[in-house]
């Protein structure tokens, strides 16, 4: 089954494609999110909306830390 990121946008899901994880800290890990999207996420900022963030673990993964 496809994913369409329509419907996912009609659910309020955000597709950030993939991205890096940078380790900040002992336990503190950083996700980098798009700039094509800065305006949304300063929208989402100065309404002061709390987000969900989920991760999924791409099969195709090629082990330099991108999911």
């Amino acid at each position: 089954m496809a994913i369409q990121y329509s419907d996912l946008i009609r659910k309020g899901l955000i597709p950030s494609g993939k991205r890096k994880i940078v380790r900040l800290g002992e336990d503190r890990y950083l996700v980098y999110l798009p700039r094509s999207l800065n305006y949304l996420w300063e929208e989402l900022r100065s309404k002061g909306a709390k987000v969900r963030v989920y991760i999924e673990i791409d099969d195709d993964d090629d082990g330099e830390g991108e999911l």
